[in-house]
């Protein structure tokens, strides 16, 4: 039996990929280099208590601070950048069919159109998330599968035939 889905590039499925694809990277930077503000903070504050000149101490936490800052915005503006950075593909919606070990795409969207087939072996991973099941085709490169737009079939068969297809590479994510 087929199982029916798609996909269509919008902003809550940017969002999605995104937070599979830098997840660690981004928390590791922030804990590290918050840490690295509250200690500048820290010998900031103790040069005012202690009445000493305030001189590179006061330099670092600002330009930390500005700095953490930065970041953080950069991380909540990056879904709307790189939905925009897609230009044409923007709105796009993919169509897959799900067979026994492979799975095939296919769109019509001006200047995408056309059918590919992949085995479910070929994935690096499937996570799974309330929303969707994201295929990793490698580290960097990801398909998302709408859970909603499932057909002929529903999201926990599809489930068991990816947990079967892939074994040890299935994550689920609450």
């Amino acid at each position: 039996m087929d199982i029916h889905a798609s996909y269509t590039y919008d902003l809550r499925t940017v969002k999605a990929i995104q937070k599979q694809l830098g997840r660690t990277r981004k928390i590791v930077f922030l804990v590290l280099f918050g840490l690295f503000t509250v200690t500048c903070a820290y010998d900031f504050i103790m040069d005012l208590v202690r009445h000493r000149p305030v001189g590179n101490s006061a330099c670092f936490f600002f330009i930390a601070l500005v700095m953490l800052a930065a970041f953080s915005v950069g991380i909540a503006c990056a879904p709307k950048r790189t939905l925009k950075q897609l230009g044409s593909r923007a709105g796009r919606t993919v169509e897959l069919t799900f067979h026994d070990d492979y799975f095939e795409t296919s769109s019509s969207a001006a200047g995408f159109e056309g059918r590919t087939a992949q085995y479910y072996s070929q994935l690096v991973k499937v996570v799974e998330t309330p929303e969707f099941f994201i295929f990793f085709e490698t580290s960097r490169m990801v398909m998302p599968v709408d859970k909603a737009t499932i057909t002929g079939g529903t999201a926990e068969q599809l489930a068991e035939r990816l947990r079967v297809a892939v074994t040890d590479k299935y994550v689920v994510q609450k």
